[in-house]
């Protein structure tokens, strides 16, 4: 295992370009959902005002931070708290769609056909 304090360096020798692609489409999916995420929670939104609104971007600022640590300084003394901050952000994600799924939304047609309330 070779060591580097460079974390794309030290990627790219010891996974290869498919290590390194790996986890840059980790963490390019991991920001997407983040984002989308955070636009879901905004508080313009209908009934969105709650923690994840603030836990999300707080998650996704320490993230980049780890990310730029890794990047100039090597990321093996802060690689825990890399991968748990990846773990919360994942969760956070998933708790948001669960959310979202489960709230009605404003102006969404009521997909269930009542005779007594559907008139034709």
């Amino acid at each position: 295992m070779v060591t580097s304090n460079d974390l794309v360096v030290n990627l790219l020798a010891n996974t290869g370009v498919i290590g390194l692609t790996a986890f840059a489409a980790l963490l390019f999916v991991v920001f997407r959902n983040s984002l989308r995420s955070m636009r879901s929670c905004s508080l313009t939104s209908y009934e969105r005002l709650n923690d994840l609104s603030i836990v999300i971007p707080g998650l996704i600022t320490a993230l980049i931070t780890l990310l730029l640590i890794g990047l100039f300084g090597g990321l093996e003394f802060y690689l825990g708290y890399f991968y748990f901050i990846l773990a919360m952000l994942i969760a956070a994600n998933i708790a948001v769609r669960r959310q979202s799924d489960s709230t009605p939304r404003l102006g969404r047609a009521n997909t269930t056909l009542n005779p007594e309330v559907w008139h034709p």
